[in-house]
Formats: C-alpha cells, sequence, structure tokens
C-alpha cells in the first residue's frame, strides 16, 4: 500500500512538474513572440541605382536676355551658374560626375524685368532616367518668374 501512495504522489507531483514546464515555455514563447514581430515588421527598401548627373543646360524661352542664371544646392553649397544668356538661347557645361542624392535646387536668375529666386525644387526622376544612371539637369525658364528643372537621361 506504501508503493502505491508513494506512485500515486509521485504521478501527481509528475503532473505539478509538467505543468511547470508547460508554463515556462509560455512564458518563454511569449516573451519571444514581440521580438520575432518586430523582425517581421520591417519592411524591406530596395536601394534606388545610383545616378550620376555630368552636366548642366540652361535655356531661355523668353523674349529677354538673362543675365546672372544661377543653379544652387542649398544643402551642399554647390552651385553652377551662366553670366549670359540671349533670348531663345542657352547656356550649357559639363562637369566631373555628381551622385545625385534628391536635394532639393534653387534657381535664381536676372532680366531687365526684375531678379527671380525659385525653389527650393525637388525633381523627380523617371524610370528612364534610373535606368541610364546618367543624366543631365535642364533648367528652362519659359516668363518672369517661371522656369522648370528636368533630369534628361545622357
Amino acid at each position: 500500500m506504501t508503493g502505491k501512495a508513494d506512485l500515486s504522489t509521485t504521478g501527481s507531483q509528475g503532473r505539478g512538474l509538467k505543468l511547470r514546464h508547460r508554463a515556462r515555455r509560455i512564458v518563454i514563447l511569449l516573451a519571444l513572440v514581440p521580438g520575432l514581430l518586430a523582425c517581421t515588421a520591417q519592411k524591406t527598401v530596395p536601394a534606388l541605382p545610383v545616378l550620376e548627373i555630368d552636366g548642366l543646360r540652361m535655356v531661355n524661352r523668353t523674349a529677354l536676355p538673362i543675365q546672372s542664371a544661377r543653379i544652387r544646392v542649398p544643402a551642399t553649397e554647390g552651385f553652377v551658374s551662366c553670366g549670359f544668356i540671349p533670348a531663345g538661347g542657352f547656356c550649357s557645361t559639363t562637369f566631373p560626375e555628381l551622385t545625385y542624392s534628391g536635394n532639393p535646387i534653387e534657381i535664381s536668375w536676372q532680366q531687365a524685368t526684375g531678379a527671380w529666386t525659385l525653389g527650393p525644387i525637388t525633381m523627380d526622376v523617371s524610370q528612364e532616367v534610373q535606368a541610364a544612371g546618367r543624366a543631365q539637369l535642364e533648367i528652362v525658364i519659359v516668363g518672369p518668374g517661371s522656369a522648370a528643372a528636368l533630369l534628361l537621361a545622357d
């Protein structure tokens, strides 16, 4: 009889141990779940292809000449300028390739009608330009205080 009593006690203790082990596993799993969820909640952002800019063209589509045309990147303090662009003409230059970082630009120029500054202007990069990997910046001044900035594939 004593043996039976010992077995039944061991049986209930065994069940108690099993319950404790099961409870520990549940606590461990509950502790791990937030970490696992954090891993799956992150989105992978695909890296954009590198875009190199190697030139600039400023086009004057107005009936008046333009003086002191300037493109400036405030974030880097970099700039390119043309001293004079005749009516209906253009100014262009090339420079060592620069990696485009998406920083906004400012455009400024002077005409007989006044001095103009536009910006900050953020440019959209088309799929065609991204695929080419190289581009030139084209600024088209169309009227007093009105201009457009475009990235064109080389």
